[in-house]
């Protein structure tokens, strides 16, 4: 990872702690705007907010016209990694 794939100001959206685990060495925050427990992988810096997935729907809804959205390819291997073994949601 790269300061350049979570330039300040990033937020990063996760699961909530009480959603199935993905990966088993996710890490636990809080949510940045309702505080609730939320996991994200281990490599996400800890200057880069965190919000659960009902905050950042919450904040598409109020700015979605302002925000800049993207994934890291390292998200989207282990994404393809996780779905390539067939597991199931």
């Amino acid at each position: 990872m790269t300061s350049s794939d979570y330039p300040l100001g990033s937020i990063i959206v996760c699961t909530p702690l009480s959603a199935q685990a993905n990966f088993a060495d996710d890490k636990i925050s809080s949510c940045a705007d309702c505080s609730i427990k939320v996991r994200h992988r281990p490599y996400v810096p800890d200057y880069v907010v965190k919000i659960c997935t009902s905050c950042a729907a919450k904040r598409v809804i109020r700015e979605g016209d302002k925000m800049e959205m993207r994934v890291t390819q390292r998200t989207l291997e282990e994404l393809a990694l996780y779905y390539s073994k067939g597991t199931k949601q």
